[in-house]
């Protein structure tokens, strides 16, 4: 029988054909497009992978291996004190934003509202983007907005303290869509951390559109299901993935990573390649632009 991939396997893969996608995108494109997206191709280029950019698919390959094989050598300390994981996204309304406006959000803030509000957990997480072509923010008439999202990974802990903290935050923090809390959470196993962590790590792959949900009554239950939205998801055709990517161009990877607790643990390593690979990409760089590497994850 033919082995099956490992998630791992699955996410190298697929990250390696969307880069091969986009950048045969870019070369046939009109020469005014590839000058007009500079700084994001950059970002796609080997220069970019030792600086880090949060658009590289290599980066992201890279991070995922690394993130993977910590927690593999970690996963029997880990699992020990909790026998489940808990995954968390978090999609606050505040966070939704103009297209042409998504890649000066402020990404500390939110890591740092994120950071207060699990403060006293064992997690690992990363902000991304999401893409919406239909929908706006208003005064902007123009289609296309983007929602700055976390997706985390909780263990350690009873679920009960987790979920009064999301139903505390959801009180008073309104989602992205209609009837749907800005907080979710889902009880995971152990055996699917691995591709959890992968998932979170992908570079961005789908656009999404939302349908609006009538009152009903679920037939199983009778229970009344109020009006909300529903979120349909399709793959990002080439032209979206490049606004993307330029949505991610002044972002380094570690500007988007957070952890707390035990989860510092699993991120040492990967901050330790970074910062080597920094050293190596300063001094490629002219004199001029020589400046000492920064640890963004300690910020």
């Amino acid at each position: 029988m033919p082995k099956t991939p490992s998630p791992l396997d699955t996410f190298k893969r697929e990250e390696n054909r969307k880069s091969k996608e986009l950048k045969n995108y870019i070369y046939d494109a009109r020469s005014n497009y590839v000058v007009a997206h500079r700084e994001t191709l950059d970002g796609l280029s080997q220069r970019g992978r030792l600086d880090w950019a949060a658009a590289n698919g290599d980066v992201r390959i890279a991070a995922a291996i690394t993130l993977v094989e910590t927690a593999r050598t970690l996963r029997t300390e880990l699992s020990a004190a909790s026998p489940r994981v808990s995954s968390v996204v978090v999609s606050a309304e505040q966070w939704f934003v103009n297209l042409h406006d998504a890649h000066g959000c402020d990404i500390r803030a939110i890591r740092r509202e994120l950071s207060e509000l699990f403060r006293s957990f064992n997690y690992l997480g990363v902000v991304e983007p999401g893409f919406y072509p239909r929908r706006k923010v208003p005064p902007s008439v123009t289609n296309g907005a983007v929602s700055w999202h976390a997706h985390l990974l909780f263990w350690g802990r009873e679920r009960d303290p987790l979920a009064r903290t999301l139903e505390d935050y959801n009180a008073f923090t309104r989602g992205v869509l209609f009837g749907v809390p800005a907080a979710t959470l889902r009880s995971r196993s152990w055996n699917s951390f691995e591709a959890l962590i992968c998932y979170a790590q992908k570079t961005p792959s789908k656009s999404y559109s939302t349908r609006r949900m009538p009152e009903r009554a679920d037939p199983m239950t009778g229970e009344i299901i109020a009006e909300h939205d529903r979120q349909l998801a399709q793959q990002l055709r080439p032209g979206q993935q490049m606004h993307m990517r330029n949505v991610l161009r002044e972002f380094c990877l570690d500007d988007l990573l957070l952890a707390g607790g035990t989860g510092k643990r699993l991120l040492r390593p990967l901050a330790e390649q970074i910062r080597r690979d920094r050293t190596e990409y300063r001094r490629l760089l002219p004199r001029e632009y020589q400046e000492e590497p920064t640890d963004r994850l300690a910020q």
